[in-house]
């Protein structure tokens, strides 16, 4: 009995996250969770990948009230607000024309409880940046610039 109602609340829990984990800047929300099967069939191969710890990304995440931003730069992850100033990295600011890859926070916080993996590793692929815990990805990034978020 008490099985049967973990599974169904992990059911409904599916469903739920497939309904909110849609890409939609218009409403505020940037970023969709996949099966990390479906993310390099649909995204290509991880050309570079750096593992965080879920606990230090979800303080990072707590920190920004609506979007965070990610790239790669020499092998180096860093992470920055909507603001574009440096959360986590080697560097105290960053060139305006630097290209960053971002996401809603709230779908990192989701990502994270979602898949309960206590490390993450953020990928950048040929023309985008996932974030993959377990057996989820998070992808549908923009970049700033183009477009950027306050």
């Amino acid at each position: 009995m008490k099985n049967q109602k973990n599974l169904i609340v992990s059911f409904f829990f599916s469903i739920l996250l497939l309904i909110t984990s849609t890409h939609s800047f218009a409403q505020g929300t940037v970023g969709k969770l996949y099966s990390k099967g479906q993310a390099d069939q649909l995204f290509g191969s991880v050309l570079v990948s750096k593992t965080i710890s879920s606990a230090a990304l979800t303080a990072l995440a707590q920190r920004c009230p609506q979007y965070i931003m990610f790239n790669i730069i020499n092998g180096h992850l860093f992470v920055l607000n909507s603001k574009r100033e440096v959360l986590s990295g080697a560097l105290s600011k960053v060139d305006p024309s630097q290209v960053f890859h971002f996401c809603s926070a709230s779908m990192i916080l989701q990502l994270i409880q979602s898949s309960g993996a206590n490390t993450l590793n953020v990928e950048l692929r040929q023309n985008n940046m996932t974030i993959t815990a377990g057996s989820l990805t998070l992808e549908d990034f923009m970049t700033c610039p183009p477009t950027c978020a306050q």
